[in-house]
């Protein structure tokens, strides 16, 4: 089998802001909006099921704390990586900055 070149392994078949329009993704129900977030459902499923996922994503970074805890940061430690930047706030919703 000839190797195929990089560039054409790489990309995708349709982007999707060009995908989720067509009318076979409305049809099969590929496309869900919940909680303010509008994405892309399931790529594969069984006839009969819903094609979105069962809960809507977490916000963004809202994990930071907890994990950064694991690791063995301190309260005064993890504050200052959010004052410097180094780690990016979480957020709430629609772009709110969460209380570290």
């Amino acid at each position: 089998m000839p190797a195929v070149p990089a560039s054409l392994s790489e990309r995708p078949v349709a982007t999707s802001v060009c995908a989720t329009p067509q009318p076979h993704a409305t049809h099969r129900e590929m496309v869900y909006a919940r909680d303010g977030h509008k994405g892309i459902g399931l790529p594969t499923r069984l006839r009969g099921t819903p094609g979105s996922p069962g809960a809507s994503p977490r916000p963004f970074n809202s994990g930071a704390v907890c994990v950064l805890n694991s690791l063995g940061f301190t309260a005064l430690e993890i504050d200052q990586l959010f004052a410097d930047g180094i780690v990016p706030m979480p957020r709430l919703d629609a772009g709110h900055a969460a209380q570290a």
